[in-house]
């Protein structure tokens, strides 16, 4: 969830936020897939369910590229 939160908001070169701040810019950001990632975490949380929350994690991925296994480099 975090490591994608913060992909997502990079991506659209918004802040993260942490605690409670991080729902507001993460909705803030790209309400579809903020709220998605933030439904899918809920979920998993609640009911152990971690399906949502990598299908969310997969479509922040496909927003900027898809999956890097080897090489990547934040600059």
């Amino acid at each position: 969830m975090r490591e994608a939160a913060h992909l997502l908001t990079a991506h659209h070169g918004a802040w993260t936020g942490i605690g409670k701040w991080l729902p507001r810019r993460l909705l803030g950001a790209d309400p579809v897939r903020g709220k998605a990632l933030l439904d899918g975490h809920q979920r998993a949380a609640e009911q152990a369910e971690s399906a949502p929350l990598a299908a969310a994690a997969e479509q922040v991925l496909d927003l900027v590229g898809g999956p890097l296994r080897e090489g990547y480099v934040q600059r």
